[in-house]
């Protein structure tokens, strides 16, 4: 099993994955934060649920790397380095 990252809602570090079953429907996998409840949406495979929740639109930079603005919050696009 592929490694969780941290919930992209609130950066906690307890998400599981669940089975969502339906008398109608292939039950679906997704994975949830234990701490703000929030989910992925719902795959078919364990292994694309996992990729929904780990993957990310940008990836926050911290605020102190930010070009001297202290205040800033910063984004870097995911794969690419923030510039020093």
């Amino acid at each position: 099993m592929s490694e969780l990252k941290p919930c992209p809602f609130c950066a906690g570090e307890s998400a599981t994955i669940k089975e969502n079953k339906s008398y109608h429907s292939a039950p679906l996998i997704y994975v949830s934060c234990e701490q703000c409840w929030g989910r992925s949406g719902g795959d078919y495979t364990q292994e694309l649920a996992i990729a929904a929740w780990n993957r990310r639109a940008v990836d926050i930079v911290e605020p102190k790397e930010c070009e001297g603005r202290p205040n800033a919050r910063c984004y870097t696009k995911p794969g690419e380095s923030q510039a020093e």
